[in-house]
């Protein structure tokens, strides 16, 4: 047998930019090289640095999943692909999941009960990244997913409190969209907004002093 002694050429990466609204998510992927938006959020008109392109709004889940497959089989020469945002395409992924269900607003119940909908909403979305995370192989380009965090208070036993910023995904006791997305990507780029750290030391010199400040 003989060995093959050419380095495979390694995928490109698959990236989330999270952060609240309006912290520069949608900028900072612009700043990817020759970039292609999946329009799901509808962010306005924006002064990209750079000439984009971007599909119609995906205003149904059938949307999304036929522009998935139409950048995977057209000829193209993008470099990274955008998905603004995972939020607004688990939206659409649960109205399809409640149109089927007669309009039915509780997931637990939909698709035969016993959090049936909640099921489906994992399937959907597991199956969403799937398909765009073999994109990268195929068009030899970066995957971006962009998803909007919130904060949340912290408390441990002994410890002050502190916020943590989580994905403002849908998360019960047996479904974790946010883990999903944690799972298939390479990195996990978090943009925040301008912070201070404080010492609450009370020592005669400085109290609460300031040992850091920094921003996004």
């Amino acid at each position: 047998m003989a060995l093959n002694k050419t380095k495979p050429k390694p995928p490109k990466d698959i990236y989330v930019i999270s952060g609240n609204n309006g912290s520069g998510k949608t900028r900072l992927a612009d700043l990817f090289p020759k970039p292609y938006f999946f329009n799901v959020e509808n962010t306005g008109n924006l002064e990209f640095s750079q000439p984009h392109w971007a599909n119609n709004q995906s205003k149904t889940w059938s949307d999304i999943i036929s522009a998935v497959k139409d950048f995977k089989t057209e000829e193209h020469d993008f470099k990274t692909l955008v998905i603004d945002s995972i939020n607004a395409c688990e939206t659409l992924a649960i109205n399809h999941i409640r149109a089927r269900n007669n309009g039915l607003s509780n997931l637990a119940m939909c698709d035969g009960g016993y959090n049936g909908g909640y099921n489906s909403l994992h399937t959907m979305m597991t199956d969403l990244a799937l398909n765009v995370s073999s994109i990268r192989s195929v068009k030899d380009c970066n995957i971006i997913w962009i998803i909007h965090s919130v904060a949340k208070e912290v408390e441990l036993p002994g410890m002050p409190s502190f916020q943590q910023w989580l994905p403002s995904l849908i998360q019960t006791k047996s479904v974790d969209i946010g883990a999903i997305f944690k799972r298939e990507c390479d990195n996990w780029l978090h943009i925040y907004g301008r912070y201070m750290v404080t010492d609450d030391s009370t020592d005669d010199s400085k109290n609460r002093r300031q040992i850091g400040l920094s921003g996004a």
